[in-house]
């Protein structure tokens, strides 16, 4: 028998400088010494006793990776230990050992019949010749092919078939199936001893390098205070260990992620490849959308703010990724979303040569990406069955496959698979978020945000970075981009006038920085104060019960409105429109992945308050402090959904039913029909907001200042006076939120 690839002496050394010989080992340092010990008591034998040499480097292997062998089946259990030791084996040791030894060793091995389980079967009387026989040629065509594309899922088929093979070896010699150095068996024992002299050690190493991994404990656990006995050849006193030469503190891997860039450093690129000032393509328009958006969610994010650093994140991600959006896709079900967004991974890992986006996956799998995959509330099923929807009862059998097909495509290094899981759950957490789902602040979901915010910080600079790397690629043009009319200028002047080209406003500000507060439109306040809204709201509940489905609602909406405040305080009006539409959907919307159309349902909600509206506090706001408000945004094209499908091909025609609508909206204003007014408004309001939340305008941008201006200050008004009627009834059937915690949860602001 040669020489081993692997010695046990380079194995303790290892292992030695990971943990004090001194101190009683933890699970993983008692798995891998009980391994090694075995590793070196197999490669004691001689080359003339290959018998007991398997089966030593078996009870190595046995040590490396059994946990409890009365519950599971031992090759589903080390196809588990497979899956792991692929997943961080991130030098392909063992991929590498595999095509080196394949055809001198391994090959030989696998062509033996008499290691084929099926034919023991058939010699036993319980498969017919024909059967066994297929089936072993058909197994031996899909390991060559495995062999000849040398990819992780494929040495994952090679490892499973050859570990299967080695244990019926395994089981003929420890249950006594063969003779002691019989010759039958010596080539496949030989073969068999040769191949674990390989790969075992391999195994190890790997555990080795990756020492704060939870491997499991190892059946048979000594107990804390029990210190297992090394082998003769080291002290028997360890205290007698020199105290001049102490172990070695343990040493983490090093990354080899692809450092991520900073948002300076693409807005660089993205000014190298597109200087300011000119008439942007689809690629440069998304990815100085998306830098914008995300400069602007760091802000949050240093200032500890995670929802709203979440929402723009994700808004930042929407910039680069979204095609057409429409209400089905913006709503909580999202399934047209969700398959632009896979799409869009498949382009991306195609042309990520530096393969960051893989790295950053795997690197970072167990940490944020795994909690998060295995956050039941972040999965969309748990609240179809929560809100009684028929068919879903058995969510949690789903939650458990999908979750089986997680562990897959991370054995497959599959990263796209991972993603579009990832995604998923993400995608939850933004629809409980943007539709109003969810408390600002609340104390329910701070870790899923934590981790939320922390996984799109990793992997989006790595998007837009691939998508710099790649001007010459075709990207579909966003739905809502702007389109040249007067050439040159930045700014429009008025409505119509408006250039292809997307700035900052023009601020004095570079991008990044935090604006200042705008001049324009003095805001008009509204008759409902924010902090008198929160008290009565207070008053009305008992802390010692949970919330009621009403409570929720208006807590939910209350919370969202205030944070709006502070951004209309600090001048930003794009994240405060954006807040204050979050807080008017926790208001009314009770399930937008139903029938009814979202805009249909606010339309409903805004009816009913104008029933009991008994102050008219909304009719008179909108016939005298808002007129002009109104009829700039009702003269405003861009912010009429038609024109948007017309300009991608979508419809035929805006003009006349724009026209149509203006008119409607007008005779309504001066005949006090607050009611249609206020549906008309809300719809343009509602595709100005499908512009920002959707990424399919810039942040701050030079293009939409009077409608955002304009928008801002109604909702700011608004939204109060319909938090307040809804305190004034709250008899009336407002209907339960979605994404509702049940009657035990209690949501609350988190209160930091």
């Amino acid at each position: 028998m040669s020489a081993p690839t692997r010695t046990a002496a380079t194995l303790r050394k290892k292992h030695e400088a990971q943990w004090d010989p001194r101190v009683p080992y933890g699970p993983l340092a008692l798995r891998t010494h009980r391994a090694i010990s075995w590793v070196r008591a197999a490669q004691d034998q001689g080359a003339d006793n290959p018998d007991v040499t398997f089966i030593l480097y078996w009870i190595a292997f046995n040590a490396a990776y059994a946990k409890d062998l009365s519950k599971k089946l031992a090759e589903d259990e080390f196809e588990d230990y497979f899956e792991r030791l692929l997943l961080l084996d991130r030098d392909r040791t063992i991929h590498l050992a595999i095509q080196r030894h394949f055809s001198e060793v391994i090959c030989g091995f696998l062509e033996n019949e008499y290691v084929f389980k099926v034919y023991w079967k058939h010699q036993n009387g319980e498969v017919e010749d024909a059967i066994w026989e297929r089936e072993f040629a058909d197994e031996w065509e899909r390991l060559k092919e495995a062999i000849r594309r040398p990819t992780k899922k494929n040495t994952m088929t090679v490892l499973t078939t050859l570990f299967g093979r080695l244990y019926t070896l395994r089981n003929q010699l420890v249950h006594g199936g063969s003779t002691w150095k019989g010759s039958l068996n010596q080539d496949s024992v030989g073969g068999g001893s040769r191949i674990m002299e390989i790969l075992v050690p391999a195994f190890i190493e790997v555990m080795l390098d990756h020492p704060k991994e939870d491997w499991g404990p190892p059946h048979h656990l000594a107990r804390p205070n029990l210190r297992e006995r090394k082998t003769e050849e080291e002290p028997a006193n360890r205290d007698s260990v020199g105290e001049e030469d102490p172990p070695e503190e343990p040493v983490s891997p090093p990354t080899r992620t692809h450092p991520a860039p900073t948002p300076g450093a693409l807005r660089e690129r993205h000014e190298a490849l597109w200087p300011p000032g000119g008439v942007f393509e689809p690629l440069p328009l998304r990815t100085y959308r998306a830098i914008r958006w995300w400069e602007r969610a760091e802000r949050e994010h240093e200032a500890g703010d995670l929802d709203v650093a979440f929402l723009l994140y994700w808004t930042s991600f929407n910039a680069a990724y979204a095609r057409e959006i429409s209400w089905k896709s913006s709503g909580a079900g999202g399934g047209g979303e969700r398959a632009d967004f896979e799409d869009y991974f498949a382009t991306l890992l195609t042309l990520d040569r530096r393969n960051s986006i893989y790295e950053a996956t795997f690197e970072n799998y167990y940490g944020p990406i795994s909690a998060l995959l295995d956050n039941e509330y972040l999965f969309s099923p748990f609240w179809k069955h929560a809100d009684g929807r028929p068919g879903y009862d058995d969510w949690r059998k789903w939650f458990e496959g999908v979750k089986g097909l997680v562990r897959r495509a991370i054995a497959e290094q599959n990263t796209g698979r991972v993603l579009n899981f990832l995604f998923d759950r993400l995608y939850t957490l933004r629809n409980q978020l943007v539709h109003g789902g969810a408390t600002w602040d609340s104390s329910l979901n701070r870790e899923s945000l934590r981790h939320a915010v922390e996984v799109l910080r990793l992997l989006l600079p790595r998007f837009l970075e691939v998508m710099l790397d790649h001007p010459e690629e075709e990207w579909e043009p966003p739905y809502y981009r702007a389109f040249p009319t007067t050439g040159g200028t930045k700014t429009g002047t008025k409505t119509g006038t408006k250039t292809g080209t997307e700035s900052h406003a023009q601020t004095g500000t570079k991008p990044g920085a935090s604006p200042p507060a705008r001049s324009g439109a003095v805001a008009v306040a509204s008759p409902v104060a924010l902090d008198e809204l929160a008290r009565r709201h207070e008053a009305r509940r008992d802390r010692d019960e949970p919330l009621t489905p009403f409570a929720l609602r208006t807590l939910r909406a209350i919370s969202w409105a205030q944070r709006a405040g502070w951004e209309r305080e600090d001048g930003d009006l794009d994240v405060a429109f954006m807040l204050w539409w979050i807080s008017f959907n926790a208001a009314y919307a009770k399930d937008v992945d139903r029938d009814l159309h979202a805009r249909e349902e606010f339309g409903v909600f805004l009816d009913k308050l104008l029933y009991l509206d008994r102050s008219h506090a909304i009719h008179e706001a909108i016939r005298k402090d808002f007129s002009g408000a109104v009829g700039e945004l009702l003269g405003n094209r861009y912010l009429f959904q038609p024109y948007w499908d017309d300009a991608n091909g979508k419809r035929r025609g805006w003009r006349t039913a724009f026209e149509q609508t203006g008119n409607e909206a007008r005779e309504a204003l001066d005949g006090g029909d607050t009611g249609t007014v206020l549906s008309i408004l809300f719809e343009r309001l509602y595709t100005l907001r499908k512009q920002l939340v959707h990424g399919g305008s810039t942040w701050d941008s030079s293009l939409n200042r009077e409608s955002v201006r304009e928008g801002a200050r109604l909702l700011e008004f608004l939204v109060p006076v319909f938090i307040g009627i809804m305190l004034d009834n709250p008899r009336d059937e407002w209907g339960p939120p979605h994404y509702f915690p049940g009657p035990h949860a209690r949501e609350e602001k988190s209160r930091r």
